[in-house]
């Protein structure tokens, strides 16, 4: 598997991130492609393509091929994967390249079987997968083979994974497909009851940001996407954080209900070195110290939760003792 042509690859929902050996992080753009509808020929993938959904015409279609950590659309996965190889590559080789990509712990057989097909029908000459977990734990910087015990919490787009690991393995792991898309789908029906008015997700999720970043009270200027000429909605702060609450809850809950089923071994080697927290949801303002103040438990968050799983893997993947350790579906 190591070679030349070797790429780790985090596809997640929202955002598809590669790094390259020697080079590191070479793509970081949105999951989305864009295609003429009757042909299928692809138009342009990541960024490009995100700013076109919702304003295409009739013969062109804006499509979104992972759906909460899992893929939606095989043939639209394996088009994403084609044009993101070709434009990597450069066509400087004859075969196409290996690649490893990084999946929630959980995913099923059936799931794990549809990436490896994306990948080839993409164009890779082999496709592995290493486990989120590793990956993110290695991006963090944790020592995945001390006899110790890591917590790791990873909230993602489409996936929240929380996982204890210990010896170079994961002893426990649980995951539920809801994660930070979910909050912005909260902040979107709460508003909409509250003031009869659409906003879209891109706003949703700036309001997320600012209400994370920031604990005055100013209204936010959005614009009302119920109407054919949108009219600005003035929201104020408050009421993006009190739609964020019931999410809240949910995460603190799949928190307390994982701590409960942990070795009382682990106690003592959690409560020294506390939870990592990784993932885009990380960088939510008040959500460390949410679960500092409800677990009593040191709570650290890396200097890039976005890219931990990129570059965990793709350490993974210049190591070759670690990458035999870690490596499934050979």
């Amino acid at each position: 598997m190591l070679s030349r042509r070797l790429y780790a690859i985090d596809l997640g929902t929202d955002n598809t991130i590669v790094f390259e050996p020697s080079r590191g992080i070479i793509f970081n753009e949105p999951t989305y492609i864009a295609l003429h509808r009757h042909s299928g020929k692809v138009l342009c993938i990541g960024r490009e393509a995100k700013e076109m959904a919702g304003k295409t015409p009739p013969h062109l279609t804006v499509i979104k091929p992972l759906s909460q950590g899992a893929i939606a659309n095989l043939d639209a996965t394996g088009l994403f994967l084609r044009h993101l190889i070709d434009m990597l590559m450069r066509r400087r080789a004859l075969f196409g390249p290996a690649i490893a990509v990084s999946i929630p712990f959980d995913l099923t057989s059936f799931e794990r079987n549809a990436v490896r097909e994306a990948g080839i029908q993409g164009g890779a000459r082999s496709v592995v997968m290493i486990e989120d977990p590793y990956s993110a734990a290695v991006g963090a910087g944790i020592d995945l083979l001390a006899p110790s015990g890591a917590l790791l919490l990873d909230i993602g787009s489409g996936v929240t994974e929380i996982s204890l690991l210990s010896c170079g393995s994961v002893v426990a792991s649980r995951s539920v497909r809801s994660a930070g898309w979910d909050f912005e789908q909260e902040i979107i029906d709460y508003l909409d009851a509250r003031y009869r008015g659409r906003i879209s997700r891109r706003d949703a999720e700036m309001l997320k940001i600012e209400a994370g970043c920031s604990d005055a009270d100013i209204p936010v200027p959005i614009k009302n996407r119920s109407d054919a000429l949108p009219r600005a909605l003035q929201i104020p702060l408050t009421d993006v954080r009190e739609a964020l609450k019931p999410g809240i809850r949910r995460l603190s809950d799949f928190i307390r209900a994982f701590l409960r089923i942990l070795p009382p071994d682990f106690a003592p080697y959690i409560r020294e070195n506390g939870l990592y927290l990784t993932g885009g949801t990380a960088l939510l303002g008040g959500l460390k110290s949410h679960i500092e103040r409800e677990f009593s438990l040191r709570t650290v968050v890396g200097q890039n939760p976005l890219q931990e799983i990129a570059l965990g893997a793709g350490r993974i993947i210049e190591d070759r003792k670690l990458f035999a350790h870690l490596v499934t579906g050979r």
